[in-house]
């Protein structure tokens, strides 16, 4: 069972595991996953590899809509189709980084999916490039799969006991 609590996951003991499952590192362990420390976040140590596979995320997105509706793959379309989703990709760092999240929990993941989609999305119609239903959709799943799912799997997997 997923713990969102404090951005991260972790399993629940199974029944007769309680007497062996260390809650209390558990703990320490999902709040190490998703915040960092005051002193870390002084000296940088923020992992910005997750921003990097944010942007790569976007990037493939929007290569791969390109391809698919003939529009082919050159930096001029490439640059016009992503800036609104790199603007509410920068928008949604912010918010990480002032929450002093490491950008590596679930919590994380769902404040970045969902600040690039809603902010790429309004500057998209703002900018007269449009978004339909199924683009919505699409860019939600796509970019969920992507930036969320990498996030959940990485915290279930050091939340597991032993």
């Amino acid at each position: 069972m997923l713990d969102l609590r404090a951005g991260a996951a972790m399993e629940s003991p199974r029944r007769g595991d309680e007497a062996r499952y260390d809650y209390e590192n558990a703990s320490a362990l999902t709040r190490r996953s998703t915040r960092m420390t005051s002193e870390e976040h002084s000296r940088g140590r923020e992992r910005p590899w997750w921003l990097v596979w944010d942007i790569v995320a976007i990037l493939v997105f929007v290569a791969i809509g390109r391809n698919v509706h003939d529009h082919g793959v050159r930096l001029g379309g490439m640059t016009r189709t992503s800036w609104p989703f790199l603007v509410g990709l920068a928008i949604a760092w912010w918010l990480v980084r002032r929450r002093h999240w490491d950008g590596g929990g679930v919590v994380a993941g769902l404040v970045v999916l969902t600040t690039t989609v809603v902010v790429g999305m309004a500057l998209r119609v703002i900018s007269g490039q449009g978004s339909a239903v199924a683009f919505i959709v699409v860019a939600i799943l796509f970019l969920g799969a992507l930036m969320v799912g990498p996030r959940v799997a990485l915290v279930r997997r050091r939340s597991r006991p032993g």
